[in-house]
């Protein structure tokens, strides 16, 4: 059975709920622009608001939503926003915590020999997951973190958006994270 688009959201997601697969599709239609248009304004980045925009509809189909409560949209929103809000968070304390260790390391004494060696080994192994990366996520950050350059002036040098250079830092950091987490 086809669901009509005129039908109204209480009615689409009972539809839905009696096993009217195409209700969440009619849904889906009517609110992507709005889900989409709210993330891709809080990320800067069409590929992570795509991606948070697939996870608000997958997290709609998974939940129980109270119609009680509020509107359809409304719910909608406040998902997205949330959601997105806790992507930036989490990318906030990965670049946090990329620059204490950077930090860490500029500022580290002479080490011994054994020290030295172990350094080395670290060092080897961070190129390695970095070689790994994207061309574009390694370039951006081999050119932040060995070339000293900041975001707007590899978006420069590169010629391509500040939210790109961004994104593809994001990206790059968070795989790295990953690769290294499972070395150690």
């Amino acid at each position: 059975m086809t669901v009509s688009n005129s039908i109204s959201d209480l009615a689409l997601l009972q539809a839905f709920k009696a096993g009217q697969k195409d209700a969440l599709g009619t849904i889906y239609h009517r609110y992507y622009p709005q889900v989409y248009r709210m993330a891709y304004r809080i990320l800067g980045n069409r590929f992570d608001a795509e991606d948070l925009t697939q996870e608000v509809f997958l997290t709609l189909w998974r939940c129980t939503y109270d119609p009680g409560r509020g509107g359809l949209s409304s719910y909608l929103n406040l998902i997205t926003r949330s959601r997105a809000i806790d992507r930036l968070r989490s990318w906030s304390a990965t670049a946090k915590f990329l620059d204490k260790w950077h930090e860490g390391i500029a500022n580290a004494m002479a080490p011994i020999p054994l020290e030295q060696v172990i350094e080395d080994e670290d060092s080897l192994t961070v190129r390695s997951a970095l070689r790994q990366l994207p061309d574009r996520q390694r370039q951006v950050l081999e050119m932040a973190y060995y070339g000293g350059l900041s975001q707007s002036k590899i978006a420069s040098a590169i010629e391509i958006p500040l939210g790109t250079v961004k994104s593809w830092t994001r990206q790059g950091l968070f795989t790295m994270r990953h690769k290294l987490q499972s070395v150690s």
